[in-house]
Parts: structure tokens; C-alpha cells; sequence
């Protein structure tokens, strides 16, 4: 069974973290107004990864970096076997998991 959602609407991308075994790996996302943390993803036993930059990036300017990284949109896709989340605004990031879950934080005042 195919279902695609859209995950954090217009969000900062702020931290790529791979758990010690390198199986897993969480995105972390603030929101692009206040900075607050709004959530994470975790992807549990990576399947693959894609990410292309599309040398999107200047690295000579050292005020010029990664993150936090603008996301007007991210896809989750859930097949029957398996999930895949994808960011496509300048650079691609294509993330394959067994599982992958979206973990929300309270906008709290």
C-alpha cells in the first residue's frame, strides 16, 4: 500500500544525526519563525541514502553553511516493505528506511 503525506511545511533542517551504529538516523527541525524546536524524524535500519548538494553550497564564505537549512516541504512516502522521505529544494536528500517516524514537538509559548 502506497501513502505519501507532507511533513514541517516551510522548517529548518538544523541536525542530521546518526546513531553509533549507523543505522539509524534522526533529522532535526525548528520552526523558521521562532527557532523552536517543532520535532524530528527517525529513520530506523537505513536502507539507502541519496544526497546531492548540485554544489548548491559556497563553502569559501565562512558565514555560509549547511544548517539551518530552509525546507518548504518534505514528502514521506510508506510502502508495504519499507519508507522514504524527500527533501528536493536545492540540494536532494532521498532517505530509504525500514521505518520512519515522525515525532512532533508542542509549540509551546
Amino acid at each position: 500500500m502506497l501513502h505519501t503525506h507532507t511533513l514541517f511545511h516551510n522548517s529548518n533542517l538544523y541536525k542530521i544525526e546518526f546513531s553509533p551504529s549507523g543505522r539509524d538516523v534522526d533529522l532535526h527541525f525548528t520552526d523558521t519563525i521562532t527557532g523552536k524546536n517543532i520535532g524530528c524524524i527517525h529513520c530506523s535500519d537505513i536502507l539507502g541514502i541519496i544526497l546531492e548538494t548540485n554544489q548548491y553550497f559556497d563553502y569559501c564564505d565562512p558565514e555560509d553553511g549547511l544548517f539551518p537549512y530552509f525546507a518548504p516541504e518534505l514528502t514521506l512516502t510508506q510502502y508495504a516493505e519499507h519508507a522514504e522521505i524527500m527533501l528536493n529544494a536545492g540540494m536532494f536528500l532521498k532517505i530509504t528506511a525500514a521505518q520512519i517516524t515522525c515525532i512532533e514537538q508542542a509549540m509551546a509559548d
